[in-house]
Parts: C-alpha cells; sequence; structure tokens
C-alpha cells in the first residue's frame, strides 16, 4: 500500500480522458478510500494505524487539492475501511485485527479488536464505537470493512448491526447528538 492518493480528474462528458493532478501524501498507507460527494464534499482513508480525512469542497478552496481536516491513531495494527454517513457529519473507521485472516473477535479478544469507531467528521474526534456484538469462533477472521450507512429515521445502520439512535439528529442540535452517541457508545 502506498502512503498516497493519486488524484485523477475524469470528464463525464469525455471519459476516455482523464487527466492525472499528481498524488496527494496522506501520511498513511490507505486501504480504502471513502469519499462522500454533494453538498458534503469529503473524503478519508483508512490505512496503518488510523484514519485521515480531507474536504474536498471548492468553498474551502479545496477541490482538486484536497485539505487535511485530520489525522488519528487509533491504535489499531491494520486500518481497512472509511465510510461517511450520508450528511458528512460521522465517519466510520473499521480494522483488520490479525491481517483480518485470524480469530481476533473471539469473546476472549481485546476490546480494541473488536471495536467499529464513529469519529467527528470534521475534527476525527471518537465521538461512539461499537463493540462487535458476536463474538467470533476460534476458525472465524474478524475484520471490519467495506460497509455502507444506512438512513432510517431512528438510528444509523451499518449492514445488518444497527449502529446508532438517530432520533437527537432528527429533533436536536449537534451537541446533543453528540450526547446521545456517546450514551450509547460503550
Amino acid at each position: 500500500m502506498c502512503p498516497q492518493i493519486d488524484i485523477i480528474e475524469v470528464p463525464l462528458d469525455d471519459p476516455g480522458n482523464p487527466t492525472y493532478h499528481g498524488p496527494l501524501l496522506s501520511g498513511r498507507p490507505c486501504h480504502d478510500t471513502g469519499v462522500i460527494l454533494g453538498d458534503v464534499m469529503k473524503m478519508a482513508c483508512a490505512g496503518g494505524n488510523g484514519v485521515t480525512a480531507w474536504t474536498i469542497d471548492p468553498a474551502d478552496g479545496a477541490s482538486l487539492h484536497p485539505i487535511q481536516l485530520f489525522s488519528g491513531n487509533l491504535g489499531v495494527g491494520i486500518g481497512h475501511s472509511a465510510a461517511w454517513t450520508w450528511d458528512g457529519e460521522i465517519l466510520i473507521f473499521g480494522h483488520e485485527p490479525g491481517g483480518g485472516g485470524q480469530a481476533q473477535c473471539q469473546a476472549t479478544s481485546s476490546e480494541l479488536n473488536r471495536t467499529l469507531f464513529f469519529l467527528d467528521g470534521e475534527t476525527g474526534d471518537t465521538v461512539g464505537t461499537l463493540i462487535h456484538p458476536r463474538p467470533q469462533t476460534n476458525t472465524e477472521n474478524c475484520t471490519w470493512h467495506n460497509y455502507n450507512v444506512v438512513p432510517t429515521d431512528k438510528r444509523y445502520g451499518a449492514g445488518e448491526l444497527p449502529v446508532r439512535d438517530q432520533r437527537a439528529r432528527l429533533h436536536g442540535s449537534r451537541e446533543r447528538r453528540r450526547r446521545v452517541l456517546a450514551a450509547n457508545a460503550t
């Protein structure tokens, strides 16, 4: 894995004529990169011991020259995936304890190995975590990766796992939302 992301512009009206804009040094190996466009315009790279995120919003002076929002060491061995909530307020970071090929999500495994992280999309502060709810056997590999976030009227959901109560987002301020996420985090 390279400690960079290649920036390539592909014109929608002429996809056979892309322009290479050079590398974006990420400061970490990037296993998976998550991008959210529309009104949010952010991207994040998961790899190594954590995650790095940028704004790519032209209103911030970014776009083809991303501006780093944060980079964080979450204490893991192999960062794997970064996914944004539909509103870009939360970045979800997953990793591969044991290289993704070992049984590291057993009931006796460390809590860190069984943790999915929910980070503030602007600061990178941890606003919540999810401990894997189904301990695995000693023959199953362990990895948190390649997930999507599905908005509902009550919570964020990732895959089959209900993740966070979303009522505060629908009915309150960002600070109230943080308190709800923190209360639901453990």
